[in-house]
């Protein structure tokens, strides 16, 4: 306490968010962050003429944390999964998902401005979705102080965008040094109305259309390009579809595509998939598609391998409008020929045409109707060949190959493997992930923080509620075991204030304030409300953190003893506790909707352990069943996505054809 008795130490419930412990991740960002933001004050104050030391530091404003930093597996999708299991195909795909936030102090107080989840497939991850990062969801509002605009290099980009895009700029150097290869990003905007991570957004945030959400990418990997974080980019089409100007020389696979958590790609190879066994099945598919064997413009379908009839759908799909809208952002070197990325260190060699020179060309296939009729050599790109970039072990190949040891050149026609010149690259610097796990069960999702913010009525529609719904943000944060939804009396139907109302023992969901209770009454026995969390306490510190999280852990692991335990001598007092709790658990009449704490607690273990679980033959009840469920909830919010987004794209085209008509153009 001071002089005027007031805490010297915020109380737990008073936090802000550089309270948040912060990791190797969000301190490199802010550094990162930092710097950009001391290159642009610096040119603002010879521009302007202004002593750098009267220009505000904005970064001084902002704190970046990471919430949520938990392994998860991408389950390959049934039609898939059983079209190449006999390749070997994985069922499931294992990643890290990082939940990124930015606040900035405004006014004295830390506002959420900016949100991204993040899908990091690491080195333990099976071929396709080996070192690759996925960009799944990215929010923002439009609150950002200074509403300025940068000056020199940077000029006539808002501050608040500049700020946005060199948080990302920063994560993805960070991840380069982690190992990872490449980024996957799919410019999807939300429709008009809808929200993806922040809840109700201001009026005077427009939602910017796929074409300016993909400009926004391209414009902030283009200052990632310069600064030597990224090496190419490029579309999933132009990689990995023939016709594609990074097509490898070798025809490519569904199965090389990188299968991402919520992406698109995957679910309409279901859609494709379900077409084709329709048509193998003789029954009638879409209009257009008789059989599901032709489709608009009369390409068809039959023959080949399920494999090439599906990336001949997806390549169509996917190279349509929506071309441009799936990017990748590669981090290393990327082989021509095998397409795998070249450490630094190694040997690249390069073929660049002369200026003014005549471009290569790859010889084309020549089909009839879709189908090749002249086999024997591989799929090539149609464009010119203005460069190449080769690993050193596809070089030794095609010089053999020239030599005339086996196999078919690769090389376009007029380019000799005389004519690559070798390159060193240099060596980045490697680190190791030192960040443990960091769980937060209001970040598990985009949709349970969204549920969060729509049940509590945390808005950012205005500033004022935008200031208490990060408030009340902050609050979880730093509670993460306090009441997440507030309750309502069901006699005078306010809102009971935490720990003030009772709940009835008989009566199914009834709550009742205390004055309703005084005055009206009721007939059956209550119980009071707890309040869970002490919120004058001070803020836990590290030691306490961890040992709270290893207590998390030994509780997880002693459930798994208990469901899989046989001895009823064992002597451990708390393997007999939880299997009491099973016990009751079936024995009660109340349950959980009844109020049962006993059946709560119960439900919190279950569903806290399916989380994480990745076993197929798990001991615990109902773990399966409860991990079914989110799958089933995740796979109806991604076709939810996908639909809007190809309504998006109808209404863009027709408000296009509209304007054509209108210019007579």
């Amino acid at each position: 306490m001071n002089e005027s008795g007031i805490p010297m130490v915020r109380p737990q419930s008073m936090l802000e968010g550089k309270d948040l412990p912060p990791c190797r991740l969000s301190n490199y960002m802010e550094q990162h962050l930092q710097r950009a933001l001391t290159q642009e004050r610096v040119e603002r104050a010879k521009a302007t003429g202004t002593p750098i030391s009267q220009i505000h530091p904005i970064e001084s404003t902002i704190t970046i944390r990471v919430v949520n930093s938990v392994n998860k597996k991408c389950e390959v999708k049934q039609r898939m999964a059983e079209h190449f299991a006999s390749e070997g195909y994985p069922t499931e795909l294992p990643y890290r998902q990082r939940v990124v936030l930015l606040f900035q102090n405004i006014d004295g107080v830390d506002v959420l401005l900016y949100c991204m989840y993040m899908q990091e497939y690491g080195e333990d991850c099976p071929m396709p979705n080996k070192n690759c990062v996925y960009l799944s969801y990215l929010d923002s509002v439009k609150y950002f102080k200074p509403e300025i605009y940068c000056v020199g290099a940077m000029r006539n980009i808002a501050m608040r965008t500049y700020v946005y895009q060199h948080v990302l700029i920063g994560y993805l150097a960070y991840v380069k040094m982690l190992g990872f290869e490449q980024m996957y990003i799919w410019a999807c905007p939300p429709m008009a109305g809808d929200d993806y991570i922040i809840y109700c957004h201001p009026s005077k945030q427009k939602t910017p259309r796929s074409d300016r959400l993909r400009n926004w990418y391209l414009d902030m990997l283009k200052i990632a390009r310069g600064d030597g974080i990224v090496s190419h980019v490029t579309t999933l089409w132009d990689t990995y579809f023939e016709g594609g100007r990074d097509h490898r020389m070798d025809r490519c696979s569904a199965t090389h595509i990188p299968y991402l958590e919520g992406d698109y790609w995957p679910g309409e190879a279901e859609n494709q998939f379900a077409i084709m066994n329709d048509a193998a099945a003789g029954k009638g598919g879409k209009k257009g598609e008789k059989g599901g064997a032709a489709t608009k413009g009369g390409k068809r379908y039959t023959g080949g391998t399920p494999d090439e009839q599906l990336m001949s759908r997806l390549g169509e799909i996917l190279g349509g409008n929506m071309r441009e809208d799936f990017i990748v952002a590669h981090l290393k070197e990327v082989c021509t020929f095998c397409r795998g990325h070249i450490d630094g260190g190694g040997t690249v060699y390069r073929y660049q045409a002369a200026p003014g020179a005549a471009k290569a060309h790859q010889a084309q296939e020549r089909k009839f109707e879709g189908i090749k009729i002249e086999g024997g050599g591989p799929s090539r790109p149609n464009a010119p060949v203005t460069s190449l970039t080769i690993c050193e072990p596809c070089y030794h190949d095609e010089q053999g190959r020239a030599l005339g040891l086996g196999g078919r050149v690769r090389l376009p026609q007029g380019v000799n493997p005389v004519d690559l010149n070798p390159e060193k690259l240099e060596a980045g610097p490697r680190i190791q992930d030192p960040d443990p796990d960091v769980d937060n069960e209001f970040f598990e999702t985009r949709q349970t923080f969204l549920s969060l913010c729509q049940g509590n009525h945390y808005q950012f529609d205005t500033l004022r509620r935008a200031k208490h719904s990060s408030m009340m943000v902050l609050y979880h944060l730093h509670n993460p075991t306090a009441q997440a939804f507030t309750t309502n009396c069901n006699v005078c139907q306010n809102e009971v204030e935490l720990g003030t109302g009772f709940r009835c023992t008989v009566c199914q969901d009834f709550d009742i304030c205390a004055k309703c209770k005084a005055t009206t009454g009721h007939p059956h026995p209550m119980t009071a409300h707890v309040r869970k969390v002490d919120e004058t306490r001070t803020r836990l510190t590290d030691k306490e953190r961890r040992e709270r999280n290893e207590q998390l852990q030994r509780t997880m692991n002693l459930l798994v003893h208990a469901c899989s335990c046989n001895n009823p001598q064992c002597g451990s007092n708390s393997c007999r506790k939880i299997r009491q709790l099973f016990q009751h658990a079936v024995q009660c009449q109340v349950k959980v909707v009844g109020g049962c704490q006993m059946c709560k607690k119960m439900w919190y273990l279950l569903n806290l352990h399916a989380k994480g679980c990745t076993r197929h033959d798990c001991p615990v009840p109902r773990c399966r069943e409860i991990k079914e469920l989110r799958r089933k909830q995740t796979a109806r919010q991604e076709e939810k996505r996908r639909l809007a987004y190809q309504n998006m794209l109808r209404q863009q085209n027709a408000a296009q054809a509209n304007e054509k008509l209108l210019t007579g153009s």
